[in-house]
């Protein structure tokens, strides 16, 4: 007669030795903050900038915890923009640890930059939000480029990756400034009838030189 208690001794061995596996397995997995995940943004989320001209954007982290180090690739139009410079912001320095940057890598050809950053030194990762890099670009041609983050990369101070999501922006590169004379009003010398005038659209180059004129003579409509 089969001993039943001997099958239970050997579901008790398997169920043992199943449950010290499952325990190994989950000891080794990095474990991640039980707060929301980090937030990789670009900000402001729309910028504007005249063709020739500058404007820098933060890439910013929300909900960081215990930040280690970050990467990232940043794609933009090759015809709108291009990169001036990518330096890294004031968080993951925060917390009384030592930097070393990581890059950056830019090639206006491509519309890319690649720039990361990693922390080292005794005291934990700064938490919350901030600035981790700082972009400047200047503007090439009229027309919107997009600012795509892509291959993100974010750890904690032991090195274990963070699950995140993204949020991109753009940059309008707007054309030279127009100012508008609109329904100008004239009174003549002899009677003090009204005249209303045409509307006309002048670059700030052509307001120059209509203001020059206007220095050494009045101009009356009659």
């Amino acid at each position: 007669m089969a001993n039943p208690g001997g099958c239970w001794y050997e579901i008790k061995g398997w169920l043992i030795a199943f449950l010290a596996a499952a325990f190994l397995i989950l000891a080794s997995t990095p474990v991640f903050s039980d707060g929301g995940n980090p937030v990789v943004r670009i900000e402001p989320i729309e910028s504007t900038v005249p063709v020739d001209q500058s404007v820098t954007v933060s890439v910013m982290i929300d909900d960081a915890s215990d930040l280690g180090g970050f990467q990232f690739d940043l794609f933009y139009s090759s015809t709108t923009v291009a990169v001036d410079e990518a330096r890294l912001g004031d968080f993951l320095g925060s917390a009384e640890r030592l930097t070393i940057t990581i890059g950056p890598k830019i090639d206006n050809d491509a519309g890319k930059v690649t720039f990361g950053a990693a922390g080292y030194g005794s005291s934990q990762g700064p938490n919350g939000t901030g600035a981790l890099a700082l972009i400047t670009f200047t503007g090439l041609d009229v027309g919107v480029s997009d600012l795509q983050l892509q291959r993100v990369w974010v750890v904690d101070k032991a090195g274990n990756p963070q699950t995140y999501t993204v949020e991109d922006g753009s940059i309008e590169v707007s054309g030279p400034t127009a100012i508008t004379l609109s329904s100008f009003v004239a009174r003549s010398s002899a009677g003090g009838s009204v005249r209303r005038g045409t509307s006309f659209a002048w670059s700030w180059l052509g307001l120059a030189g209509l203001l020059a004129s206007l220095m050494g003579r009045l101009i009356w409509i009659k």
